[in-house]
């Protein structure tokens, strides 16, 4: 649940907060076909279209692998991915969204919060 909420949470961001080189790292990983990515001060979000996969275990499997690439190359304390077709295509939509990059940022802040990936007080980056 904790995972739905943190992903979920930047699905209302301007373009302007993807994360280019996130993006780009996560979208030549193999089996990704597309991508919308953010880092929150050590924490990256992960929106993916991916490759049909079989089974839920070959899924678990793969987001667990991404995410510890993830962390290895950027450092960060947390991957949280989704593979849902639905939280892609929202995070798809709020590219292209009008809020600011200090709004969405709150929000993604207050709903990380909530998910207990981050600690009162802090501030994305």
């Amino acid at each position: 649940m904790n995972t739905v909420i943190a992903v979920v949470s930047f699905i209302s961001m301007p373009c302007a907060v993807f994360d280019a080189d996130l993006t780009q790292f996560v979208c030549a990983y193999e089996g990704v076909e597309e991508a919308y990515c953010v880092m929150y001060e050590d924490i990256a979000l992960v929106a993916a279209k991916v490759k049909p996969m079989f089974g839920r275990t070959q899924a678990r499997e793969y987001k667990e692998e991404l995410a510890r690439a993830i962390k290895e190359k950027f450092a960060c304390r947390e991957a949280v991915i989704s593979t849902d077709s639905d939280i892609f295509y929202l995070a798809k939509k709020a590219s292209e969204s009008n809020l600011s990059e200090e709004e969405a940022r709150r929000l993604i802040g207050n709903a990380l919060k909530r998910a207990g990936l981050l600690k009162e007080g802090s501030q994305g980056r």
